[in-house]
């Protein structure tokens, strides 16, 4: 292998890494990385084989497939159809940069042609350069464009698209190859210019199917949460009220017994008898004072959940000046975010380090509302956001109904851990204008 080769292995494989960078990664230590990017530079023996007709380039194309696929799956740990499809479409990206190089009118950098200088050496530099920028530009476009968050794929339309570009782009490489090996006298510009079109359109074609699928997800999860925040919300006054019910029977009841007692004072086993029913109704008290009696019901509820799982529970919320905020999203955010709190909390092995504090009060002239709760294990994350560690459909979507509930204020929501193992919610939004 001439040097020149090796060194577009080389870039080739980083450029793979590079190519799925934003696709979810496994915590994997520097060693296993590397361990694994060995299995990207077994692709070496192909690229002494740049020439020939469609038998080695069907070949090529097999073997570099391969290769990505089973890096995929030692890498990112993406199933068997996974791996196949994101090979292939990572094939198709770095055949779009190599077709547009095998042109006419490109074609003699790829075969070091340029005479910028009278040295071989730096004119194969510099020809080596320019592809390898061209290469860098061309897959980190491509990589950017594609909706990585998407892993839930059409598999039958997905495969049929990509089977079809790729043959297409099998068929205008093999071209391109016999072309280069005799340029032309006419038609060299037309030459040129028709597959570099076709192949970017060919390109663009794939990744806007993959926006159209991945598009068409996110407003059914949005319609979905839609209809699960309404659920919550209309949940959320009934419980209300029926604890408003509630909280006035206990009243009256315990009046009752308080003035029973006192009639009973003679009789020192009624007495105990009344007492140990007042006992038992003090378990029954109101959470907290917001200001908001959906939200106090709400916090009641999440708190009695709580209680039963061997959660502490402390909240103080105080919701007097947020009538800006409607019942349904302060129903949407404090929800989410104690239902996320309650099921990692209760996941704690040690009952001691089981606790939820809520704490929501203006601060200057935001509303702020911080959630912060023990957990145990280690948070997935793609870039900034955390990921859930659940696989079954419609988890996941509790952050993100806090985010859009939020946003329809211009507030964020940010997630921050400390040292300590806990996990921090904080909202904040700023008042109407």
């Amino acid at each position: 292998m001439r040097w020149i080769e090796l060194v577009r292995c080389i870039f080739d494989s980083m450029m793979v890494v590079w190519f799925f960078r934003r696709m979810h990664d496994l915590l994997m230590q520097t060693p296993k990385k590397l361990l694994c990017f060995l299995i990207l530079l077994t692709a070496a023996p192909i690229y002494p084989t740049s020439a020939g007709g469609i038998d080695l380039t069907l070949i090529r194309f097999v073997y570099r497939t391969a290769v990505i696929a089973a890096w995929l799956a030692v890498r990112k740990k993406t199933g068997l159809k996974e791996s196949i499809y994101y090979a292939l479409f990572c094939w198709i990206a770095f055949t779009t940069e190599n077709n547009i190089f095998l042109t006419p009118q490109l074609s003699f950098l790829r075969w070091n042609r340029i005479n910028f200088s009278e040295i071989l050496l730096v004119n194969q530099l510099i020809s080596l350069f320019i592809e390898l920028v061209a290469e860098f530009l061309i897959l980190t476009l491509i990589s950017r464009a594609f909706p990585w968050e998407d892993r839930h794929p059409n598999w039958r339309v997905r495969f049929g698209a990509v089977a079809i570009v790729v043959v297409c782009q099998l068929y205008v490489k093999a071209s391109l190859k016999a072309i280069s090996g005799a340029i032309p006298e006419h038609y060299v510009l037309e030459l040129t210019l028709y597959p570099i079109l076709l192949q970017l359109a060919l390109t663009a074609a794939l990744v806007l199917l993959e926006r159209h699928f991945f598009q068409r997800r996110r407003l059914e999860e949005a319609r979905l949460d839609e209809v699960a925040a309404r659920y919550r919300y209309e949940t959320a006054q009934a419980k209300a009220q029926a604890d408003l019910d509630i909280r006035r029977l206990h009243h009256d009841m315990k009046n009752h017994l308080l003035g029973i007692q006192k009639l009973a004072s003679d009789n020192d086993k009624l007495e105990k008898y009344v007492s140990d029913l007042i006992s038992s109704t003090e378990d029954y008290e109101m959470i907290c004072d917001s200001g908001n009696s959906m939200i106090d019901g709400l916090l009641s509820e999440k708190q009695r959940v709580a209680a039963a799982k061997g959660i502490s529970f402390s909240a103080a919320v105080d919701l007097r000046n947020a009538g800006f905020i409607s019942d349904m999203d302060l129903c949407i955010i404090f929800g989410n975010a104690l239902d996320n709190a309650i099921e990692a909390s209760s996941r704690v092995k040690d009952a001691d380090l089981r606790s939820i504090m809520v704490r929501c009060r203006r601060e200057g002239s935001n509303l702020v509302l911080s959630v912060q709760n023990y957990f145990e294990g280690e948070l997935k994350k793609e870039g900034s956001a955390i990921l859930t560690s659940k696989t079954e459909p419609g988890h996941g979507l509790g952050l993100s109904s806090i985010r859009r509930a939020v946003g329809k204020y211009g507030g964020i929501m940010t997630t921050a851990t400390d040292d300590y193992h806990n996990f921090i919610l904080t909202v904040m939004i700023p008042p109407l204008k």
